[in-house]
């Protein structure tokens, strides 16, 4: 990469991830009228697996799919975020508003820090922790209803959020064994198989019709947001603390709004826009140099 120092990569990294992740949402609700999310989901993730495994033998690199060592945490990723994740999170949405899901699923942050530090994997950093809280306070007021009551939609989020740092984890893992494309691949053709089985058992087969409106979403769900942006996030927490990345990540619903502004016409409220500024304080406290 043209920026040298491995710590400005990884945040350079969870930045262009972080504007590639921001149209998911806002990709998603075009899609809605075709395909229920989960079928979205399915069906793009395999999509990305499909990238991956090209670019993987275009590389050639079909050994390493077989190294035995990565494996394991490939595995152990793909159950967890994968997996374990994304049920608790599709369960805990189906029962709760968008704004309140959006909000719980920043706790994210909460469970990385007190979780990866618990287990002695990450240095606490109390610099770094003071950011976390600047950005996630900007992410609750561009996400904010207008009122917040909780209930058990937003439980199951909370509780799915617990399993990420750990997935995490065993990607970084894997990350000194393989490269990120043997990563992905893996994770998203396991991963898309039994959301595919999922979606099918709750939804039944999509029509032709309904593949064919969508189409360009699910390429750009698959290629951009399931793809190069999870590509980026690999070799960001390769290079920096993991805590640190979700923190910087945390900065997404900014994004959402500024696409869903631009492509869904939804004007943010001014609190929302008052989010820039919690927002530029975090990311300046984790950004600069030590």
């Amino acid at each position: 990469m043209w920026i040298k120092n491995s710590q400005q990569q990884g945040e350079a990294l969870v930045f262009a991830g972080v504007l590639l992740w921001g149209l998911f949402p806002v990709v998603t609700k075009l899609s809605f009228n075709a395909l229920p999310p989960m079928m979205s989901l399915a069906i793009g993730t395999l999509i990305s697996a499909l990238m991956f495994g090209v670019i993987v033998w275009y590389q050639g690199h079909g050994r390493s799919l077989l190294v035995v060592k990565a494996l394991r945490p490939i595995l152990l990723a793909t159950l967890i975020n994968g997996i374990i994740y994304y049920s608790f999170v599709f369960a805990g949405i189906a029962r709760t508003t968008a704004g309140n899901s959006g909000i719980m699923l920043l706790t994210e942050v909460f469970f990385t820090f007190l979780i990866l530090t618990i287990l002695g994997k990450e240095r606490f950093d109390l610099t770094h922790f003071l950011g976390a809280v600047c950005v996630v306070a900007g992410a609750v007021l561009a996400l904010f209803p207008g009122k917040l009551l909780v209930n058990s939609g937003d439980l199951l989020i909370i509780a799915g959020c617990i399993f990420p740092p750990l997935g995490n984890s065993y990607s970084r893992e894997a990350r000194t064994l393989v490269s990120s494309t043997v990563i992905l691949f893996w994770r998203n053709l396991i991963g898309g198989v039994l959301l595919c089985i999922a979606a099918f058992a709750i939804y039944g087969v999509p029509d032709e019709a309904a593949l064919k409106s969508s189409s360009l979403l699910l390429l750009l769900n698959g290629l951009v947001i399931l793809g190069i942006s999870k590509l980026f996030w690999i070799e960001a927490i390769h290079r920096i603390s993991i805590s640190k990345a979700i923190s910087l990540s945390s900065m997404s619903p900014l994004f959402t709004l500024l696409f869903a502004y631009m492509l869904l016409g939804e004007i943010p409220a001014w609190y929302q826009l008052g989010a820039l500024l919690p927002m530029g304080a975090g990311i300046y406290l984790l950004t600069r140099p030590r």
